[in-house]
C-alpha cells in the first residue's frame, strides 16, 4: 500500500522512514479533511500552493487531531475529531476499538486512556488502516438514513437519539430548521427513525414500503 505521510511547518519531517511505498511531505499543511472511507479527501498546503489527495484511511497524530477539523459535507459545519469508547455500566456510546472514531478509515494513532506504548498504538491504528482499505471508492452507502425535508418539523428528537453525531441542521425556507444525516457518520442504527414524530427520517433501501412489498412476496 501507498502511504503518505504529512509533516507540518514546525515538523518538517526531517527523519522518516526510508520505503519505497512511503512518501513523506515534509514543509505541508493538512488544513482540513472530508470523506469516509475510501474516499477521504485531504486539503494539504505546500510551499505556497494548494493541493488535494485521495486516500482510501486516514490516521491522526494527536496534534493533527486536535488542529486539522473534519469537514462531512461542503453544507454541514466542521468539527474536530474525537475518540470514545464504552465504559463499563455506560450506556448510549457506541463500541469503538482503541484508536477507532466514529468516522469509518479514520483513526487515532495516540488514543488516550489506554496503557500501552506510543510504538504500539501507533502500530494498532495501522493495523486498522489497513483492515479497511478498499481498493477503490466505495459506491454503497448501505443502510443510511434519509429525512424528508418537507416532513421534519426541526424538533431534535432525532439528534438526541443519534449515538453516533450524524445529524445536523438547516434553515428552511421559512425560518425554522430541519435535520440533514452526515452518511459518512451514520451507520442505519435506526434509532432516529423510530423517535422521529413526523416519519421525516427513513431508510431508502429498508423504508415502509420496501418492508411491505417484501412481507407481501413472503406471504404470496
Amino acid at each position: 500500500m501507498e502511504v503518505f505521510l504529512f509533516g507540518t511547518p514546525e515538523n518538517s519531517l526531517a527523519d522518516h522512514p526510508d520505503h519505497p511505498n512511503i512518501h513523506a511531505f515534509g514543509n505541508s499543511s493538512v488544513s482540513s479533511l472530508r470523506g469516509t472511507v475510501g474516499n477521504f479527501r485531504l486539503i494539504v498546503d505546500m510551499n505556497g500552493t494548494r493541493q488535494e489527495f485521495q486516500v482510501g484511511a486516514v490516521i491522526f497524530g494527536e496534534e493533527s487531531r486536535k488542529r486539522i477539523p473534519y469537514v462531512p459535507m461542503p453544507e454541514l459545519p466542521a468539527h474536530p475529531v474525537v475518540s470514545s469508547m464504552q465504559k463499563r455500566g455506560a450506556v448510549g456510546t457506541p463500541y469503538f476499538f482503541p484508536g477507532a472514531t466514529s468516522i469509518p478509515g479514520l483513526f487515532i494513532a495516540n488514543p488516550p486512556g489506554i496503557k500501552a506504548s506510543e510504538r504500539t498504538k501507533g502500530t494498532s491504528a495501522a493495523i486498522l488502516a489497513a483492515s479497511v482499505m478498499p481498493r477503490s471508492p466505495r459506491q454503497n452507502k448501505g443502510y443510511v438514513v434519509s429525512i424528508d425535508q418537507a416532513r421534519c418539523r426541526g424538533c431534535g428528537r432525532c439528534f438526541q437519539a443519534c449515538p453516533f453525531q450524524a445529524i445536523s441542521f438547516r434553515k428552511n425556507s421559512i425560518g425554522g430548521s430541519y435535520a440533514l444525516v452526515d452518511e459518512a457518520l451514520c451507520k442505519g442504527c435506526g434509532n432516529c427513525i423510530s423517535r422521529c414524530p413526523t416519519n421525516a427520517a427513513d431508510s431508502p433501501y429498508r423504508d415502509r414500503l420496501y418492508l411491505e412489498r417484501m412481507v407481501e412476496e413472503i406471504l404470496y
